[in-house]
This record gives structure tokens, C-alpha cells and sequence, in this order.
């Protein structure tokens, strides 16, 4: 397989981008059932916001040994799941979705991702990492975005030194100010999980309803495309807005919709506020 070349994270933050054009995300107003003093602004954000240009899909697919039926199933599945991916190449995964994020919050004001990854241990490096780059990035454009890492019943594991509880659940959904939830991919199949669990605080819903309303973005982080399904999967019970996966290499599974290769050529908009990008 070809391996692509390192991604540049203002051309990547571009290709996110355009699948948000520009426009109202706003909604009627949201709150928790028995809650009504904490509100935020509902998430029900128009789906499929742009298309990705069909002839630059079949050019990577036909790169990496992807062509006729095989393609165009994978097209249609992916817009339909509304999945689409960013190879990295070199470029760290965890960066360039950092700075993916922050594109999106800055330019499309979209304020909810959750970040899955596989394990315990992945969990915690990328929260490392994922907080300082963050930290690097995100004060110079006037954003302050808030990690929280989910790690139910296992306080020593969390960055705040605290169990995930119902509090931070009501701050990831209604706090105005950009949020960031990070979790590893057991939670989603664990039926003791507080996502799972009815709570007479919220009028016998689940934390994971909740959630959903919002329609968050997902984000996966992966080193390898291989390893995108499970996440995929785990990503869909949150009825999120889209996903967007990071990775070293193409998906050749057809999972994902490539929306930026590096070396490959992309059709570029001419459009001024695309060409302000500096992230």
C-alpha cells in the first residue's frame, strides 16, 4: 500500500470544513427532564451538511485498490452513516484531531465531541496529549474547550482524580462553552455503565439519552484504519452528528469516507473565509 504523506493540519482542518458549510446550527432550546433551569442550545444541526466530491472519493479509493461495485457501496454507506475520515500519515493522530476539533468550534461554532479509543491505557495517553495541544492551541483563538475524561468506577484512572458522575454529565450537556468527552470503547458494552443506568434525577432516562440528544460529534483516534470499526460502532449509540476518524492510513474497508489524503489533489474552494484558516 502507498503510504501517504504527512497531513498538513490547515489543509486537513479545511476538508473538515467544508463538509459543515457555513450556515445556522442553532436550535430551540434543550433541557435535562426535571431540570429545566440548566439549558443549552439544542444540537439538532442539519445532517449531511455538504457532499464530498464524489470524483475525489473514487481517486482515493482507486489508490488504494478500490474500484467499481466495491466503491461505490462504500460511498453510499459512508454518506449515508455520515462517517468520514482523515488520513494523517506521519502527523500525529491526537493533533490533528485536536486541531480538527478546534477548526470546527471556532468556525462552525459546533461544541460537543466525544473521543473514543480503544483502551484504558490509550485513554489516558491521549488525554495527555489531547489537553496539552488543546492547551497550546485553543487561547489564542479566544476558545476555551473542556476535556472531560469518562471513566466510570475507576477514580484513579481520571484526569480530574474523580468518578464521572451525573454533574459532569449535566456539564457536558448544558455548559455553553465548548466540550470535549473522552472514553475508551468497553463503557459503550458494560451494562453496570452509568451511561446505561436510569437516573430519577433525570426523569428515569438514561445518561446516555441524554447525550444523545445532543448529537455529538465523534471522533475516533486510531493508529491504524483497521482498528475503526469497533469504535464506529461504539460511536453509533450516541446518535452522533457525524464521525470523524483520524488514522495514519487510508480506510480501505470503505467504512469511512476519505475526505483528505495527503499527496493526493483535492479540489479546492474559492472561497475567503476557507482561505483564513490557520489552524
Amino acid at each position: 500500500m502507498r503510504r501517504p504523506r504527512s497531513a498538513d493540519p490547515a489543509e486537513a482542518a479545511g476538508a473538515l470544513l467544508t463538509l459543515f458549510q457555513p450556515g445556522n446550527y442553532m436550535g430551540e432550546p434543550y433541557s435535562l427532564p426535571g431540570e429545566n433551569q440548566l439549558r443549552m442550545t439544542d444540537t439538532v444541526w442539519g445532517r449531511g451538511n455538504g457532499t464530498p466530491d464524489e470524483a475525489a472519493f473514487s481517486q482515493s479509493m482507486h489508490l488504494y485498490g478500490m474500484t467499481g461495485i466495491a466503491a461505490r457501496s462504500s460511498l453510499e454507506d459512508a454518506l449515508a452513516a455520515h462517517r468520514f475520515s482523515v488520513v494523517c500519515g506521519r502527523t500525529d493522530p491526537i493533533f490533528l484531531a485536536a486541531r480538527g476539533m478546534l477548526a470546527l468550534m471556532l468556525h462552525r461554532h459546533i461544541t460537543r465531541f466525544i473521543v473514543l479509543v480503544r483502551g484504558a491505557a490509550e485513554r489516558e495517553g491521549t488525554a495527555q496529549s489531547l489537553s496539552a495541544y488543546l492547551e497550546q492551541s485553543a487561547s489564542g483563538f479566544g476558545l476555551s474547550p473542556l476535556l472531560t475524561v469518562y471513566a466510570d468506577g475507576e477514580s484513579d484512572m481520571t484526569v480530574e482524580g474523580s468518578k464521572f458522575t451525573l454533574l459532569q454529565l449535566r456539564r457536558y450537556v448544558c455548559d455553553t462553552s465548548p466540550q470535549i468527552l473522552l472514553m475508551n470503547r468497553e463503557y459503550c458494552n458494560r451494562p453496570e455503565n452509568l451511561l446505561l443506568r436510569p437516573d430519577v434525577l433525570l426523569d428515569g432516562q438514561t445518561p446516555l439519552s441524554i447525550v444523545s440528544a445532543a448529537h455529538p460529534v465523534i471522533i475516533t483516534i486510531t493508529e491504524t484504519a483497521g482498528e475503526i470499526r469497533s469504535l464506529l460502532r461504539c460511536g453509533a449509540l450516541f446518535d452522533p452528528l457525524c464521525t470523524l476518524s483520524f488514522t495514519e492510513s487510508a480506510d480501505i474497508s470503505g467504512f469511512t469516507l476519505p475526505i483528505y489524503t495527503p499527496g493526493m489533489h483535492q479540489e479546492s474552494r474559492k472561497d475567503p473565509e476557507m482561505e483564513q484558516i490557520t489552524l
